[in-house]
């Protein structure tokens, strides 16, 4: 009958829900996924559930990508994602993940693979930041199972190259970046986290000439305090030394207007360096 019928389906759901509920073990991120893919193949057992959550997508990736036995596609295109979202320092642009390793010659099937590893990797990050086009980790167990696990190991380090080198480069060629929403999210991560992506990967060099160019010493006009601490991060660097010092001086006038940058940092620079010292000392 159909109240049996209905109280079988009651029973079956009540089951469901308490296999679910036992393998999450109290993280709602897991049992949420799990609902999630269970809606999506109801073939799925849910007596063998991967322990973590991590390993949770994962085994998603498995199932999704199931032609990827030698993994070439993670490689490709989920693995440099994943690096750099396991190393960024905040939320990372779409636009900026998802062009990672992209080459100009690309044609419409790797354009296609990528897409579909994007939409892989925005299910391990926080649902709201996604819908406004930025990509973070939602669980910080994740970049500890991906820095650990023997098949799908990423090292940090392969993360802290891709996102120096982006940095880099968009903060060399801001005055020729399109004038648009993303564009504007990737240059103000890349002025904010460039250099200490940079000293990550020992490329100090490149980091003292971000910080000795006036072009971008403008663009983080309003950014002082966070530029004494980059310039910290060149410790045992005399030039970085006197830089920072000069900035950290500066922080009260530049809060009122940082177009004062310039002067402020000349004066200081001059001062520092002994010129008008003499001409001070005279009138003393």
């Amino acid at each position: 009958s159909k109240i049996n019928q209905g109280k079988e389906e009651e029973a079956d759901q009540k089951e469901v829900i308490e296999k679910i509920c036992k393998s999450a073990a109290g993280v709602f991120m897991y049992a949420s996924e799990v609902l999630r893919q269970y809606e999506e193949d109801p073939t799925i057992s849910l007596d063998v559930l991967p322990t973590g959550l991590a390993e949770l997508y994962m085994d998603r990736y498995r199932r999704t990508f199931k032609e990827d036995d030698n993994l070439n596609g993670f490689r490709t295109h989920s693995k440099p994602m994943l690096a750099m979202l396991m190393c960024s320092r905040g939320p990372l642009s779409m636009d900026m993940v998802k062009d990672v390793g992209k080459s100009s010659g690309v044609d419409q099937t790797w354009l296609t693979a990528r897409q579909n590893h994007l939409e892989f990797v925005q299910r391990m990050c926080v649902g709201s930041l996604v819908e406004v086009g930025l990509l973070q980790f939602s669980h910080k167990s994740f970049p500890d199972w991906l820095s650990t696990n023997e098949k799908f190991k990423i090292e940090n380090m392969e993360g802290e190259q891709l996102l120096s080198e982006c940095c880099y480069l968009t903060c060399l060629n801001m005055k020729e970046m399109e004038v648009k929403e993303s564009k504007g999210l990737v240059l103000s991560y890349a002025l904010k986290y460039g250099v200490a992506h940079l000293v990550a990967c020992e490329r100090k060099e490149e980091a003292k000439k971000l910080l000795l160019d006036v072009k971008y010493l403008l663009a983080r006009r309003d950014d002082g305090l966070g530029m004494v601490e980059d310039c910290k991060l060149l410790k045992g660097d005399r030039t970085m030394e006197v830089l920072g010092s000069a900035i950290r001086l500066s922080v009260y006038d530049l809060k009122k207007d940082g177009r004062r940058i310039v002067g402020q940092l000349v004066g200081r620079l001059m001062w520092s360096a002994g010129v008008g010292v003499e001409e001070k000392e005279k009138e003393d």
